[in-house]
């Protein structure tokens, strides 16, 4: 998981990345793009921040690494798909899912008269449990890959183009497009939320309109 408090604290402004956004809301916005160093753990690229009255306040962040390695047009779907997250407003669909998850936490801690980060380990146990036995996604990750779809057709539709985003992801995935894009840690065992595979696929499905631009 990305240490968002570490990341803070080194990330720097970066004039590519903002210059994408300003061209993106060429009239109000309050969004700024910045780097940071990434370590072992960290998301290549995240985002912190919601709308309000379609006007976007947060900032994205992109890692110096994944910024060198990407064309022009791969960095903009990547800004895009952040931004993405900022205009619908994903973090009340993210933090909806911590407090659900932490209120589950807290029943089996009482239930079990067991601490938090015990009741936790339970919690990881009946997940890994459900996803061997049915071998479907939980809830969880069912929600979380949603979100990551609608970001990225939010993206692709913007820029009117796959291109981009299918080249970005074969990048990231190094080879290996049926490993996960994102996973969810509950204790120590990652739980995969989408595939490369199954965003790229997802992105070939997209369909443009005149309404679309």
């Amino acid at each position: 998981m990305t240490n968002v408090e570490r990341v803070l604290k080194v990330a720097k402004s970066d004039a590519r990345l903002q210059a994408i956004i300003n061209n993106f809301f060429p009239r109000v916005h309050f969004v700024g793009g910045l780097t940071f160093k990434e370590e072992k753990g960290d998301s290549p690229a995240f985002c912190l921040g919601f709308q309000a009255l379609n006007i976007p306040i947060g900032i994205v962040f992109v890692s110096e690494g994944l910024s060198k390695v990407l064309t022009q047009e791969e960095l903009e779907f990547v800004v895009f798909h952040e931004i993405g997250h900022i205009m619908k407003n994903h973090f009340v669909g993210t933090s909806f899912i911590w407090l659900m998850k932490s209120w589950i936490v807290d029943i089996i801690a009482d239930l079990f008269e067991v601490s938090k980060q015990n009741a936790t380990k339970i919690l990881e146990g009946l997940k890994a449990f459900y996803v061997l036995g049915s071998g479907k996604k939980t809830i969880e990750e069912e929600a979380k890959a949603r979100l990551e779809l609608e970001a990225d057709n939010f993206a692709v539709i913007f820029q009117g183009r796959k291109e981009p985003a299918i080249s970005t992801l074969l990048k990231l995935s190094k080879g290996n497009i049926r490993a996960p894009t994102h996973v969810t840690f509950d204790g120590t065992f990652p739980f995969p939320i989408i595939t490369y595979e199954e965003r790229i696929e997802a992105i070939k499905r997209i369909q443009f309109s005149l309404l679309s631009f």
